[in-house]
Formats: C-alpha cells, sequence, structure tokens
C-alpha cells in the first residue's frame, strides 16, 4: 500500500514538474520586481539650513563684484547618464548635484560591479550632493586644502572614460542655477594640458575633485567652458559646510566603529597628473557614477 502510494505521488510529481518550474519562474520574476521597485531607488534628502550657510540672500549682497555666468542643467526630461564622485572619509562620497538630480538610482561603479546609492544628501545652495557608500578598497580620503593654488588638477570620466587634466587658478565667479534657485561662488581653472590629449570635451568629469598639487582638494568640478577651455569647481567653502552638515545631523546611519582613514599623499606635476589620476581611479578614491533616469 504504501509503495503505491508513494508511485503515485512520484508519478504526479514527474506529470507536473514543468508547471511547477514555471509557476516558480512567475512567483520569483514577481516578487523580484516589486524587491526592485520598493527597495533599490534612491532617496533625495536636502541638508537643514543652519546660521553658517550662504544662502542665495546672503550671496546677491556678498558674491556682488564678481562676474556672473548661468549653469544651465535642468532638463523637462530628464536622462540617464554619467558623473564623477570622490571619496571624502567616513564612508561619504562627494559629487555634482545635477549628475544625480532627480534620478530613479544612482550607482556607484566598483571594478566591474555597479552598487546602488540608497540615500543622496543635498546642499541646499550648491551644485554638490553626497552619499555614503563603503567601499572593498579602502580609498584614500581627500584632505580639504586651506586655499587654491595656481596650479591644480582634475580627475575623472570624462565622456565615460578616464580622462584628466592639469589646470590653472584664474580666480573667481558668481553661478546662478535658476532651476535649483541657487547662487555660489566658483573657482575657474583654465585647462593647460590634458589626457588623453584626443579629448574633445570635460562632459563626464561633473563631479569630480581638482586638487593641488599635494593631493589636497580644492573644489569639484562641475562646468565647462569649451571655447574658452575653462573649468568652472564648486570652492572648498561649500564643500566643508555639506560634510559638516551631514556630520552633525546624522544623516547617514553609521557602522558604529571607527573607521580607519587612508589620507591621500601625493605629489603632482604637469608630468605626472595622468598617473597619479589613473592611481586615484584604481585606487578607488574616485570612482565611476550612473544615473538611471
Amino acid at each position: 500500500m504504501q509503495q503505491q502510494l508513494l508511485g503515485n505521488m512520484l508519478q504526479f510529481i514527474h506529470k507536473n514538474i514543468y508547471l511547477a518550474i514555471a509557476l516558480g519562474a512567475i512567483l520569483w520574476s514577481v516578487f523580484s520586481s516589486v524587491d526592485r521597485t520598493v527597495q533599490q531607488k534612491t532617496k533625495f534628502f536636502f541638508a537643514a539650513e543652519d546660521t553658517s550657510l550662504k544662502t542665495r540672500k546672503i550671496n546677491e549682497i556678498r558674491l556682488k563684484q564678481l562676474h556672473r555666468y548661468e549653469l544651465k542643467t535642468g532638463r523637462k526630461n530628464r536622462q540617464s547618464g554619467m558623473g564623477t564622485a570622490f571619496y571624502v572619509g567616513n564612508d561619504m562620497w562627494l559629487t555634482a548635484r545635477h549628475v544625480v538630480n532627480e534620478c530613479k538610482r544612482i550607482l556607484i561603479k566598483e571594478t566591474s560591479k555597479k552598487f546602488l546609492i540608497e540615500k543622496v544628501l543635498v546642499h541646499p545652495n550648491s551644485d554638490l550632493a553626497l552619499f555614503k557608500y563603503s567601499s572593498t578598497r579602502k580609498p584614500k580620503k581627500f584632505n580639504i586644502a586651506p586655499n587654491v593654488r595656481q596650479s591644480s588638477f582634475a580627475t575623472g570620466f570624462p565622456g565615460g572614460r578616464p580622462g584628466d587634466a592639469a589646470l590653472a587658478f584664474t580666480g573667481y565667479m558668481a553661478m546662478e542655477e535658476r532651476g535649483y534657485n541657487i547662487l555660489e561662488k566658483h573657482s575657474i581653472f583654465a585647462v593647460l594640458k590634458k589626457y588623453p590629449k584626443t579629448l574633445l570635451s570635460f562632459g563626464g568629469m561633473s563631479g569630480g575633485p581638482s586638487y593641488d598639487r599635494f593631493g589636497n582638494l580644492n573644489g569639484v568640478i562641475v562646468a565647462e567652458f569649451t571655447r574658452r577651455g575653462l573649468l568652472g569647481a564648486v570652492s572648498t567653502e561649500q564643500i566643508s559646510w555639506l560634510i559638516a552638515a551631514a556630520l552633525k545631523n546624522a544623516y547617514f546611519v553609521t557602522n558604529g566603529g571607527k573607521i580607519t582613514e587612508n589620507h591621500l599623499i601625493t605629489t603632482v606635476s604637469l608630468n605626472s597628473f595622468a598617473k597619479v589620476g589613473q592611481k586615484l581611479r584604481d585606487e578607488g578614491t574616485v570612482n565611476h557614477l550612473f544615473c538611471e533616469a
């Protein structure tokens, strides 16, 4: 009797195994798609303003003597794109706001894989954004320079490919972005050399670092004046404010332990900037960022 019952069960399973596999595949597809919809979208938050923030209203007076230019980043229909991000310590990374703005998902590339960024903190009066990501490569942290030196360098992914530039500081301008309702001070750099030499545009380097010959951070690249051969960068004042706001208000969950930081210490020159840039990418200090609209 038991043998007959067992035989009937095996016969039933054999006849319906393909149906079971099909049902299982359908259920997996349904639940996995629900999971992607609910859990795999990037969330955005504005950093809370405080008394140390240079608001647009303050900058209307403070930056009155500077020449002004308009940065047009807004689009009616957001498209997918790419940019650059770099490490500033405490598992936090800086990029340009317009690289990540209104994206459904932000992904950071590490070696050959892409990882979702769950939360992005936006500066209320700057083209800056900050996010948290724990890299397995233990990247070196950029230290913020006390001032902008004459010689500077930039590293990132222009056109979606590795690229670098040697720069010369030319002065400051006031940048207005009406879509974001921001007005801020930018450092302006002239491009002296670039690598590769065939590089036609620095689009895609937005969000990448500009740093001095000692490797100290002096800005975040956000704009290009193609005809004039100039790059515009958010100055360190806004960078320092956003990092301090993130730490002060605990926007990101910490792992509970103290992070041992590897500080970036290097020497950069007109002859070595391309090699230094490649090293920063290889070590994961500068990473490729992707926006999925």
